[in-house]
């Protein structure tokens, strides 16, 4: 998950440790404009380790079918997000039945669920996108803190 990123800053969060530092050694190696700006803490979907209304954007890049608590992960992004803030889903589209690594992403049914749990977190503007990239598709959903 991606929490608070803006032209000025971005904290990354993953639970997996081996993960951070693999995303902090990337950082360093290949230092892009903004990449002094980006900070790498553990944490989950449930516990996010930022201050109350400190993001303006959360960001979950193909994670959601991972958190075991959806609407926990919800409810924390709006905890962590400032009035009016996004939130912006970003999963792989997959196939009712896939076994595997197939199966990690959402099926249109699936995405269709996450959108309807984002409403009931209390979220406007819900909205998901079915999106061609390259040689997968990815489902979109987007939505405001109300």
């Amino acid at each position: 998950m991606v929490a608070g990123c803006s032209a000025a800053a971005a904290t990354g969060i993953d639970p997996d440790t081996l993960s951070l530092r693999l995303a902090r050694l990337i950082t360093k190696i290949r230092p892009g404009r903004h990449s002094g700006n980006i900070t790498w803490l553990q944490g989950s979907a449930g516990k996010l380790p930022l201050p109350d209304a400190s993001a303006t954007v959360v960001w979950s890049l193909s994670a959601v079918h991972h958190w075991p608590d959806r609407p926990e992960g919800f409810a924390e992004a709006s905890r962590v997000l400032t009035g009016g803030g996004r939130i912006l889903i970003a999963e792989r589209l997959t196939q009712p039945g896939a076994r595997g690594h197939a199966a990690h992403g959402l099926t249109v049914a699936q995405a269709g669920q996450v959108a309807a749990e984002l409403t009931a977190a209390g979220y406007a503007d819900v909205r998901t996108q079915i999106i061609p990239a390259r040689r997968r598709v990815l489902t979109i959903i987007e939505a405001r803190k109300a």
